[in-house]
């Protein structure tokens, strides 16, 4: 019997780097974009400050009468352990182990954790609101709201807060900014389940910014580091040099193409982001249909 090769999620593993790389150099412990609004000029050291703004943009539209949460995707327990701060009762999931972790270290005892993706999750509890914040985008949308169906009270909310394709993208755009729904099979598949679309907020603008501190990393830190790395091969270690660059290109010329375009293209900027993307807050509700008739499509405008 053959064996089976673990192979490393390289999701998770972006993930992880995020969370150390962030808590290190930039003292915050969230995951998700910040928020820029007009008052905070973008720049490195107003990133944690821009985070806790999203997080309380997040809050200020969960309805007065949710006393219970499931954050789905819940990174590494930043927005479980604002919402328990405020009284709610939260329980997460987290298919990421190490995310588990220290999101356990937060909550302690006060929320279950399903170590599991979405779809996964069994449990006899229902929820007044099931939170996707950043994490909507990971997960097929039609399993994701049958999922939340079934785990929502009668008149529970949905709260989504995630960005969506708004366009085609040329194929260096796409490998430089990847992920999210398209727009429209969004509206089209929510359109087949009981809610009534109470928000739909555009804060593109708002996020977008998060791309310009990507693109300064990318240009003053990244690019000068790679290319004295290489300078310093090929100077002191030129036979290892060349054979490096021949077995990368030999057996990794696609995925090294790949993180080129990604990086080091410079199309990953707040430009591309705004034109191509559309980050929205929305809002559901679960509703009561009546026998024999479909819930009301929302607009696409």
């Amino acid at each position: 019997m053959n064996k089976k090769r673990n192979k490393v999620d390289l999701r998770d593993a972006g993930l992880r780097i995020g969370a150390v790389f962030g808590s290190f150099f930039f003292k915050t412990e969230h995951l998700h974009y910040g928020y820029w609004d007009d008052s905070l000029e973008v720049n490195i050291d107003n990133l944690p400050l821009a985070q806790q703004r999203y997080s309380s943009f997040l809050l200020e539209h969960v309805p007065a009468e949710v006393k219970s949460i499931l954050d789905v995707g819940c990174g590494v327990g930043e927005n479980a352990r604002l919402l328990l701060d405020k009284g709610f009762r939260v329980d997460c999931v987290s298919p990421s182990a190490y995310l588990t972790e220290k999101t356990r270290e937060k909550v302690q005892d006060q929320s279950k954790i399903f170590e599991c993706y979405f779809e996964q999750v069994e449990t006899d509890k229902r929820y007044d609101l099931i939170l996707f914040s950043e994490s909507f985008q990971y997960i097929n949308m039609e399993k994701a709201f049958e999922q939340c169906m079934r785990l929502l009270n009668t008149g529970g909310y949905i709260l989504i807060c995630d960005f969506f394709k708004v366009r085609p993208q040329s194929a260096q755009v796409r490998r430089a900014i990847s992920g999210g729904h398209r727009i429209e099979a969004f509206f089209e598949t929510v359109g087949r389940f009981p809610l009534e679309q109470l928000k739909d907020i555009d804060i593109t603008r708002y996020t977008a910014p998060n791309y310009t501190l990507v693109d300064q990393i990318l240009k003053t830190v990244v690019l000068p580091t790679v290319q004295t790395f290489k300078d310093a091969m090929q100077s002191n270690y030129r036979f290892t040099s060349r054979l490096c660059s021949f077995i990368g290109r030999l057996f990794f010329r696609k995925k090294l193409q790949k993180l080129h375009y990604k990086y080091l293209s410079g199309n990953r900027n707040a430009e591309n982001f705004a034109l191509y993307k559309t980050y929205r807050l929305f809002l559901y509700r679960k509703v009561d249909i009546p026998k024999g008739q479909s819930p009301a499509r929302p607009s696409t405008a």
